[in-house]
This record gives structure tokens, C-alpha cells and sequence, in this order.
């Protein structure tokens, strides 16, 4: 059986993580090792260094902007559209 490919979106997760942030960084601790679940970390563009060391088996893309309007406007109206060239389910 193949494994399921997820993404996840960890372009708001700033340096400092609290609440969300910390939850999300839990959430891929849980999942590492888990062979079924394929992941793919979307993260904004020269962070992909921090997702690396956080997630290992992960694949990471940085493609989402750094500053914040760009940011929402790329999840708004791009990112869909890198989700399906990227293959994850």
C-alpha cells in the first residue's frame, strides 16, 4: 500500500513557536517514522533549513513569500495550484 501525501503548511510558524506553531511542530514529531503518511512541508522561501532539522523524513518546498501580505496572497491565490504540481493528496 502506498502512503497517503500530505501537505502541511508551516509558513505562519514563526522562529519563536507558541500555540498553533508549537502544536503544528508536535504534530509532525508524532507523525515522523509513520511510513503511511508521506509529508510535505510548504514553508516560506530560505526557511527550508529550520523544516529540515524539525522533520527530516519530510520533503520540504519553500515557495511561500516571507513577509505577511505576500504571504496570504500566495496562499490565497497560488498556493492550490503548487499543491497540485507537487502530488500530494
Amino acid at each position: 500500500m502506498s502512503p497517503l501525501r500530505v501537505s502541511i503548511d508551516v509558513s505562519a510558524v514563526p522562529a519563536r513557536p507558541a500555540g498553533a506553531g508549537r502544536y503544528t511542530i508536535e504534530l509532525l514529531t508524532a507523525l515522523t517514522g509513520h511510513d503511511e503518511v508521506a509529508r510535505t512541508l510548504i514553508c516560506r522561501r530560505h526557511d527550508e533549513e529550520r523544516w529540515r532539522t524539525i522533520d527530516p523524513s519530510s520533503r520540504v518546498v519553500g515557495i511561500v513569500p516571507g513577509a505577511r501580505p505576500a504571504r496570504l496572497t500566495y496562499e490565497r491565490f497560488a498556493l492550490s495550484r503548487q499543491l497540485r504540481s507537487l502530488g500530494v493528496e
